[in-house]
């Protein structure tokens, strides 16, 4: 204002004269919401706040004035918005270095892709060795970033303090609160600036479910949740839904963003350290399975289309991790892989390790198969019972001719079970 009430002549009629006030127009301030100006205690007696319109012209003291502009610079989680958005069409589902039979990798990419833009976590399943943890890694990285992606692996000793924090002594043997791996992924600095880093759990069953998660049950339903603990200043620890956006951010506040996801994996085989998954916790996710592909028999003595399955396998593997492709290896590798699945699933990376070990030797007769089923194929088999063990290890025995009866030896020992041969049959 340059001049309060005085009187002057209109511009079209010199001779009358008008009261008014002169105002000169010096900035636009990128002001606060409205709904922040009223709701401010420092500002709820002021002309402003009674006359209950944004747009009215009134007298205000410089008090008011600075904690209105001081609101206007306050950062809120919606000045972030477009750095944590996800956009559906960024959603990525890469094969990478993994190779599925085409069928069933169409399967699996579109199962993940509608459900993570649906707003979905997602929950990859099946036997070891399917690719489940590199496939999630690969569709974190691919959509948004190594930089804004971590991976974890769960336990039986996970707690509440592993995935939502606890208090932490510090150097000066003080308690503060840390975030656990889940609220981590929600803020980038000790500023509290709001982050969106998708979180790959591995062997997620592997932890007590309840025990674990149970305090963030709610927060992955979309609500707000206030923790038992403080920060450094006294305040709450908060964990924020997407539609409180609104709200000023703080080191005690963790704010969910809408496209934030969880990517998980869940090995069904994995009987002796498994937890029960609630109800409660399972909606919360979408169930992808992957698992092994189907395994072609043996027509007339022929097992050509086994072969081709490996040689594509072998291909991808080649193509990745320098290995040659050793064609006189496949049908012998097929032979192997179709007869554990016979008794027990495993993964194409489990065959990948046998490969690897053999596909230097330049025929099968000089090739060591025995040591690569001892040592990546026997730890996958605990659980069988002796007439499913005994039936196994004779059918692998038949197809790699173990002269030395190393197999059987080691199984014996490796099991704890007196094992014989033909006792399967």
């Amino acid at each position: 204002m340059t001049q309060e009430i005085h009187e002057e002549a209109e511009p079209d009629n010199a001779k009358e004269q008008v009261k008014g006030i002169t105002l000169r127009w010096e900035e636009s301030l990128d002001g606060p919401q409205w709904s922040d100006i009223q709701a401010d205690d420092a500002l709820e007696t002021s002309q402003l706040v009674k006359s209950d319109n944004s747009f009215v012209i009134t007298e205000l003291t410089q008090t008011e004035f600075d904690r209105i502009v001081e609101l206007s610079q306050i950062e809120r989680f919606d000045d972030f918005a477009e750095k944590l958005a996800v956009p559906s069409e960024e959603i990525t589902v890469p094969r990478g270095n993994l190779y599925f039979p085409e069928t069933e990798w169409k399967r699996i990419r579109n199962r993940v892709e509608q459900a993570l833009t649906s707003g979905n976590h997602v929950l990859l399943f099946g036997p070891p060795g399917t690719g489940k943890t590199k496939l999630a890694r690969q569709v974190c990285e691919a959509t948004v970033g190594e930089d804004t992606s971590e991976l974890v692996t769960a336990s039986a000793d996970w707690s509440t303090f592993d995935t939502v924090g606890g208090y932490q002594t510090t150097t000066q043997n003080t308690l503060e609160f840390e975030p656990g791996v889940v609220l981590d992924r929600f803020q980038a600095d000790g500023d509290g600036t709001p982050a969106n880093e998708w979180l790959v759990i591995d062997e997620l069953n592997r932890a007590d479910i309840d025990k674990a998660f149970g305090s963030l049950f709610s927060a992955l339903t979309g609500e707000s949740v206030t923790l038992p603990f403080d920060d450094a200043d006294g305040d709450p620890i908060e964990i924020l839904d997407a539609c409180r956006s609104h709200e000023e951010i703080g080191q005690n506040r963790f704010f969910i963003p809408e496209d934030w996801r969880m990517l998980a994996t869940m090995n069904t085989l994995d009987k002796t350290s498994l937890y029960e998954m609630s109800y409660a916790f399972m909606r919360r996710w979408a169930f992808v399975p992957v698992g092994v592909p189907d395994l072609p028999e043996r027509e007339d003595g022929d097992d050509s289309a086994l072969e081709s399955l490996v040689a594509d396998y072998v291909a991808v593997w080649a193509a990745n991790g320098g290995v040659p492709e050793a064609d006189q290896h496949y049908e012998t590798i097929g032979r192997i892989w179709r007869a554990v699945n016979e008794q027990r699933a495993i993964g194409p990376a489990i065959v990948e390790d046998i490969y690897e070990h053999v596909a230097a030797a330049p025929s099968t007769e000089t090739a060591d198969y025995v040591s690569p089923i001892i040592m990546y194929v026997f730890p996958q088999l605990e659980g069988l019972r002796r007439n499913e063990l005994e039936q196994l290890i004779g059918a692998l025995d038949e197809i790699v001719e173990d002269e030395t009866g190393e197999l059987w030896t080691v199984a014996r020992d490796f099991f704890q079970i007196e094992l014989q041969p033909g006792g399967g049959e």
